[in-house]
């Protein structure tokens, strides 16, 4: 799927700015940076000041800590700092923050409509190989084949009450496979003519004009000697 019908391509890099207008986001609310930054700063000043706290209790040969200057100045930064936190709002509005931050979006629409059509197609080229499958019997490459008789040139002529279709494969078919492929045309003939999608009759067949004309020129020079 996402090498023969692109599912995870993006089929437009347009971005727009979020607006007040926007329609409500999963997630109204998002952790404010200001919380964010004052959590992250206690958390390190803590881990030093276990550091330092550590240090004293290995020198003390009593229960009795002598903390350093250092670690008395952390300790008060961090009475501070977690003072200033148990007053700060945690959550601010996600979208105001967006708007805010002049933060852009990618504009989907359009990879959604492609992606539809994608899915249509995969969809199309799957039923198609329930019937290939089973009549062609060979799982490793009957997707190949399959998608080069749905991608091959052909020629298209009407003549009186039927339109013919010759589908020109470039590759060139053993017995087996060809009886195979042959059997899967006539199906999708008479199923095309059972829906009476056109007011003639159709008329599928497979053809190789390459190898038609090696084959006409491999006589010519045989018919020489």
């Amino acid at each position: 799927m996402v090498i023969n019908f692109g599912l995870n391509q993006i089929t437009s890099y347009k971005s727009a700015k979020y607006d007040l207008t926007e329609e409500l986001l999963a997630e109204k609310k998002v952790m404010s940076e200001s919380y964010k930054l004052i959590r992250k700063s206690i958390n390190e000043k803590e881990n030093i000041f276990s550091g330092l706290l550590l240090k004293a209790a290995e020198k003390s040969k009593d229960n009795n800590i002598e903390l350093s200057t250092e670690a008395l100045r952390l300790k008060a930064d961090l009475l501070k700092l977690k003072a200033e936190k148990k007053n700060m709002e945690t959550y601010e509005n996600k979208l105001n923050k967006m708007i805010n931050d002049k933060t852009e979006k990618l504009l989907t629409n359009k990879k959604y409509m492609f992606d539809t059509v994608k899915i249509i197609a995969r969809n199309i080229f799957y039923r198609l190989l329930e019937i290939f499958r089973p009549i062609y019997n060979n799982y490793r490459n009957d997707h190949t084949i399959l998608r080069e008789l749905l991608r091959t040139d052909g020629y298209i002529y009407s003549q009186s009450n039927i339109i013919y279709i010759s589908l020109d494969l470039k590759r060139r078919l053993n017995r087996k496979q060809r009886k195979s492929t042959d059997e899967f045309i006539k199906i999708i003939e008479s199923k095309i003519n059972n829906l009476s999608v056109f007011t003639k009759h159709i008329r599928l067949s497979l053809c190789n004009s390459n190898i038609a004309k090696k084959k006409r020129a491999f006589n010519l020079r045989f018919s020489k000697f």
